[in-house]
């Protein structure tokens, strides 16, 4: 790629990272919620695909790390969502 594959690690592990980093503001600043903060079960998994990616390797390891990365915004949306509900709903 034009980027190079460690830049686009690089990359790669500041938008995971950055996601986790919003959340955090979010609800340290009190601008959210603290059920907010649910996105955070989906950490383990965040670091789990930046290690993959980190470590690179053969074509299907990153086509496993790109699906994985599908997967995982979905649960980081899914979570934040539910989150947001339970602050409506459940106060906070």
């Amino acid at each position: 790629t034009n980027l190079g594959v460690r830049n686009a690690a690089l990359i790669y592990g500041a938008l995971i990272s950055g996601a986790f980093v919003v959340v955090v503001i979010a609800v340290a600043s009190g601008m959210e919620a603290p059920f907010f903060v649910a996105p955070l079960l989906s950490l383990p998994w965040g670091v789990s695909l930046i290690g993959r990616v980190w470590r690179g390797g053969e074509r299907p390891n990153l086509n496993t790390a790109v699906r994985g990365t599908a997967l995982f915004h979905w649960l980081f949306g899914l979570l934040m969502a539910a989150g947001l509900l339970a602050a409506k709903f459940l106060g906070g």
